[in-house]
């Protein structure tokens, strides 16, 4: 494979006389490469997966804690009329901001942590999607406890000293 592509390339180059030009390749560098891209490839998927089943698990609680912090503030709304719906937005708007700028700052952190130790940085489209799905992930964790909180009786909960 590697030797096709420095044949291909040298064809690109559309010179001449190829003769003065050189191609270095590393075969043994490439197999090696392949061995632990086959190794690690394997725990890529399953590694992801319980890295966003444990931050569902983390936000789910977090957010239930909060709720019941300041069910005495979503009681008087409700009862200043505020709707189910409203309530559910205003939550998981809260928690989207929340979890942008918590994604902002985790890539600025892992991206400064890699560049100091000379990590190859992954390809921007992986950091993209990986931001994106954390942040639906954040916002699927939330549903639950915004129903909760949406669906108290707000005289109970003015109620509660």
């Amino acid at each position: 494979m590697v030797n096709q592509v420095s044949e291909n390339a040298l064809s690109v180059l559309d010179a001449d006389d190829t003769s003065e030009i050189t191609v270095s390749t590393s075969e043994s560098l490439a197999q090696l490469r392949l061995i632990l891209e086959g190794t690690f490839g394997e725990c890529r998927r399953p590694m992801i997966l319980i890295v966003l089943a444990v931050t569902v698990l983390i936000a789910a609680t977090i957010l239930s804690r909060l709720i019941v912090l300041r069910r005495k503030d979503y009681g008087r709304r409700r009862a200043l009329g505020a709707t189910r719906g409203a309530i559910i937005y205003l939550i998981l708007s809260q928690l989207t901001q929340l979890a942008v700028v918590g994604v902002a700052i985790g890539l600025l952190a892992s991206m400064g942590i890699m560049r100091a130790s000379e990590t190859p940085m992954p390809d921007g489209n992986f950091l993209v999607a990986f931001s994106i799905l954390a942040i639906i992930t954040v916002e699927i964790a939330g549903v639950i406890p915004a129903l909760m909180a949406a669906y108290r009786d707000p005289l109970e909960e003015l109620r509660v000293p």
